[in-house]
């Protein structure tokens, strides 16, 4: 995610991001939602 917002190739914006332990042990399980702009040359 850091290399996306700091990327010079476009916009990047992470609107929303949820986590939550899984039943798994060591793992997590989740959703998030990034909004992106590109500019043509």
């Amino acid at each position: 995610m850091h290399a996306l917002e700091n990327s010079t190739d476009g916009m990047f914006d992470i609107k929303e991001i949820s986590l939550k332990p899984s039943q798994k042990k060591g793992y997590l399980k989740g959703s998030l939602s990034i909004t992106c702009a590109y500019m043509r040359e």
